[in-house]
């Protein structure tokens, strides 16, 4: 626009056109690798993404009206105080769009809230020090079986943190099965994608999240877990594998089994 010569008019239009090529170009490369829109409009989730993105919603709106007001005052003193202002709020756009899109990148759900199924597998020991019929070694050895059906005790912590940790409701099906082990146990978890996920997008989310624990050991991609490499330890090891059905996980987990 410098070289037509269209001063304050020009920068205007330079500016508007930048901004509506830079959204479609957005638009295309984000369209290429996740779904924008659900396939049906009641399939829009407003009130999980209010709760979960509420403040950053307002933020938003709050940089908008600010963007306004600070837009109309500069326009009142002249085109040099206008081009002055376009300036120093692209540089700070800049750097509002770059911290909004880290906060938005923290808060995508990478699975659905539903349909999650947990088989695990836990050693006699987990049913306790007293002296059962049910724990006896001829009882229990060359044998396995589910117990706690739909009332397994540890159903409401296992909800309860996962819901703290999404800040959204989330119920489990959950089915422990005691096998003939000492200690230790398997965790078998079956879970639907969020649109537009891959099982290297929970494999990378994986890899951060334990990043820094000791004891837990994400395996190299397609490594099953298995419990005697944990043996005698306070390891657990975890893996995400994709599972036959599109678009969901399979994660499987083992942990602590004594010599």
């Amino acid at each position: 626009m410098y070289y037509f010569k269209l001063g304050a008019t020009g920068a205007a239009i330079s500016t508007a056109l930048s901004q509506y090529i830079v959204t479609f170009l957005l638009i295309w490369h984000l369209n290429k690798r996740a779904v924008l829109l659900p396939p049906k409009l009641g399939s829009l989730q407003f009130g999980g993404y209010l709760k979960s993105g509420g403040f950053l919603l307002g933020r938003t709106l709050a940089v908008l009206i600010t963007m306004t007001l600070g837009t109309s005052m500069a326009a009142r003193q002249g085109p040099v105080a206008m081009a002055a202002h376009q300036i120093c709020i692209q540089v700070w756009l800049a750097v509002s769009l770059l911290t909004d899109a880290l906060a938005a990148a923290g808060q995508v759900n990478l699975i659905e809230y539903r349909n999650i199924i947990i088989d695990a597998q836990s050693s006699v020991s987990g049913a306790g020090r007293g002296a059962k019929e049910a724990n006896l070694y001829t009882e229990i050895a060359e044998r396995i079986y589910s117990y706690g059906i739909t009332r397994h005790c540890h159903v409401p912590e296992i909800e309860q943190g996962l819901s703290d940790a999404a800040n959204s409701k989330i119920t489990v099906n959950f089915t422990p099965h005691l096998m003939p082990m000492i200690r230790g146990m398997q965790s078998t978890i079956y879970l639907e994608m969020a649109p537009g996920v891959t099982i290297e997008d929970l494999y990378q989310q994986l890899k951060i999240s334990y990043e820094d624990e000791e004891f837990v050991v994400l395996l190299e991609r397609g490594v099953v877990p298995r419990t005697h490499n944990v043996r005698g330890s306070n390891y657990c090891f975890i893996n995400v594998f994709p599972d036959r059905i599109p678009g969901r996980a399979i994660i499987t987990s083992v942990k602590l089994v004594a010599d």
